[in-house]
C-alpha cells in the first residue's frame, strides 16, 4: 500500500539512485588519488555513506508501509509477488531470499483456523438457541 502517489515514490528512488551514483563516482575517484595516510579515512566515509543510503531507503520504504525481511542488515525491501488463493491477500517476497510474507502455508493455516472458529461459534450459537 503506497501512502504517496507512484510519481512521488519514483522521484524519491531516483534521488536516492543519484546519491548512490555520487558515492560511487566518488570510490572511483579515490582509486586514482596517490597513496596517503587520508585514503583509509576516505574508504570508510564512503562505506558509510553506502550504508546511510541503505538505511534511508529502507526508512523511507517502511514509511511507506512496505514490509521488510530480515534476512540482512539493512533489511530488504519486500515488493508484491501475487495474491493468495485461498485468502485473496497480497503475497510479499524478498529478492534477497525468497521468502514469503504472509507465508502460503501460514495463510492457508489461518484461513483453516478461521473457518474452523466460525464452525465452532455457529454450532454454540445453535446449542445456546436451541435451550
Amino acid at each position: 500500500m503506497d501512502v504517496v502517489d507512484p510519481a512521488t515514490w519514483a522521484s524519491i528512488k531516483q534521488a536516492i539512485g543519484t546519491i548512490r551514483d555520487a558515492v560511487g563516482l566518488a570510490r572511483d575517484v579515490k582509486q586514482f588519488l596517490p597513496p596517503s595516510k587520508q585514503e583509509e579515512n576516505i574508504a570508510h566515509s564512503l562505506d558509510t555513506a553506502d550504508r546511510a543510503i541503505d538505511l534511508a531507503e529502507v526508512q523511507i520504504a517502511k514509511g511507506l508501509g512496505y514490509n521488510l525481511c530480515q534476512c540482512a542488515f539493512p533489511p530488504k525491501i519486500m515488493l508484491k509477488n501475487g495474491m493468495c488463493e485461498q485468502t485473496g491477500r497480497e503475497i510479499f517476497s524478498c529478492q534477497a531470499c525468497g521468502s514469503e510474507y504472509p507465508n502460503r502455508l501460514q495463510e492457508q493455516r489461518r484461513k483453516e483456523r478461521q473457518e474452523a472458529t466460525t464452525l465452532a461459534n455457529r454450532a454454540q450459537r445453535d446449542r445456546w438457541m436451541a435451550r
